[in-house]
C-alpha cells in the first residue's frame, strides 16, 4: 500500500475508503434492479435490504474516520497530498469525496426531479463529477436517469394504493432503513467537512474541489426526501 506520510491515520483513511467503496458496489447493483419494480413487488424488499447493508458499511467507515482523524491531521498532514491536477487545460480533483460511489446512490434514490428547486444545481453537479466514475458506473448513471428516482416514485405509488398490503408495508420499511443509513453518513460527513474547513484558510476547497455549500445542498436534499417518506403513511391513509 502506497503511503505519502506514513501516519497511522493515513493508513486508516485508505483502509476505510477501500472498505466503503467495495461495500457500495453490491448496493448500487441492487438499486439498479429496483428501477422498474412497483411498490408492491415482493422482490423489492430484499434488494433494498442489500443496498442498506452496503450503505451501513459505508456510513460506519465514515464514522471511523471522523472518530480517529482530527481536522488538523487531515487538513495539514494529509490534505496537501490531494492536489488538483491540470490535464489538457482541465482541472481535475483527485477524485475526492464528491466523486465517490454515493454519487450514484443519490442518482438512483433521491436526485431532484424536473421542476424541483435543486434540479439546476444538481444537474451541474453531475456534469462536473460523473466524468470521474468508472465507465460501468457512468453507464449505470445513464440507465438510472431514464427512470424516476426510487424514493419519490415509490412514495407516489404507495399513495395511490387504496390499502397498504404487507408487501407495500415491508418495502416502505426497507426504504426507511436505507434512508436512515444515508442520513447516518451524510450528516456526520457534513459536520466533518465543516470541522476541517474551520481550521483552514478562508476560501479553501475540500478534496472534491468544493466548499461545504455543496454538502449543505446534498444534506438538504436528503432530509427533504426523508421527510417525504416519513409523511407517506398519512397520505396513504387519507385515500382509504
Amino acid at each position: 500500500m502506497r503511503s505519502f506520510t506514513g501516519l497511522p491515520e493515513e493508513a486508516l483513511f485508505i483502509r476505510e475508503v477501500r472498505t466503503a467503496g467495495i461495500a457500495l458496489r453490491p448496493a448500487v447493483d441492487a438499486l439498479l434492479e429496483t428501477l422498474t419494480l412497483p411498490v408492491d413487488d415482493p422482490a423489492l424488499a430484499d434488494l433494498l435490504a442489500e443496498a442498506t447493508r452496503g450503505f451501513t458499511v459505508f456510513a460506519q467507515s465514515l464514522l471511523s474516520v471522523k472518530r480517529t482523524i482530527t481536522p488538523e491531521t487531515f487538513s495539514f498532514e494529509m490534505r496537501p497530498y490531494f492536489p488538483p491536477m491540470t490535464v489538457g487545460g482541465q482541472v481535475l480533483y483527485a477524485p475526492g469525496g464528491a466523486q465517490m460511489t454515493p454519487l450514484l446512490v443519490d442518482i438512483l434514490l433521491i436526485r431532484p426531479e424536473p421542476g424541483e428547486p435543486q434540479e439546476e444545481w444538481y444537474e451541474q453537479y453531475l456534469v462536473e463529477n460523473l466524468l470521474y466514475l468508472p465507465a460501468a458506473y457512468r453507464a449505470a448513471s445513464d440507465r438510472a436517469r431514464r427512470h424516476r428516482p426510487l424514493l419519490p416514485r415509490l412514495v407516489d405509488e404507495a399513495a395511490r394504493h387504496r390499502a397498504h398490503g404487507p408487501e407495500v408495508q415491508r418495502n416502505l420499511a426497507e426504504l426507511r432503513s436505507l434512508m436512515r443509513e444515508v442520513l447516518r453518513f451524510r450528516l456526520p460527513h457534513l459536520q466533518l467537512a465543516k470541522a476541517n474547513m474551520n481550521v483552514r484558510p478562508d476560501g479553501s476547497l475540500g478534496s472534491g474541489g468544493y466548499t461545504t455549500d455543496s454538502l449543505d445542498h446534498l444534506a438538504d436534499l436528503t432530509l427533504e426526501r426523508h421527510r417525504l417518506l416519513s409523511e407517506e403513511p398519512a397520505a396513504g391513509r387519507a385515500q382509504r
